[in-house]
């Protein structure tokens, strides 16, 4: 990623992880954690959205340039692309969702319980930005890629 890519996307408080992840608080976070207003996921599904951790394990490559798409397209294509081991990829999204959210802390609107439970997030939406099925999985040692947990 050029240094301009990783400015433009901090700048949209994308925090970047490894080679090329990147995890964003999502709106419905925000609105769970200071207003107790939840997403469709959980009144349809029962998923807390405040434990929902939103990621890409690809934020700047994509093959696509769909005409609904809303997110950057300053992407790339990914041949050349590296890409974090999928542990790593986790372990760093977890910890920038924990820097992330460290800022509602102390909000009198956010109360602890919520907070404490947005820190350990219990599911993932992959789907941030970028293509995340460009993603190896061929080759890779992870207990994910074998289905362990």
């Amino acid at each position: 990623m050029t240094s301009r890519t990783v400015e433009h996307l901090e700048k949209q408080q994308y925090r970047l992880v490894g080679e090329s992840g990147a995890v964003k608080l999502c709106h419905w976070m925000r609105q769970k954690l200071l207003y107790g207003r939840p997403c469709y996921k959980e009144e349809f599904y029962g998923i807390e959205c405040h434990r929902c951790l939103q990621m890409t394990p690809s934020v700047n490559v994509c093959n696509m340039r769909c005409l609904f798409c809303w997110r950057y397209h300053g992407m790339t294509g990914f041949e050349g692309a590296s890409h974090t081991e999928p542990e790593a990829l986790l372990d760093g999204c977890i910890s920038e969702q924990r820097f992330l959210v460290s800022g509602f802390k102390g909000d009198p609107r956010c109360g602890e319980r919520l907070w404490n439970e947005a820190r350990e997030p219990n599911q993932v939406a992959i789907s941030l930005s970028g293509e995340p099925t460009l993603y190896p999985t061929s080759g890779s040692s992870s207990r994910f890629a074998r289905g362990g947990a």
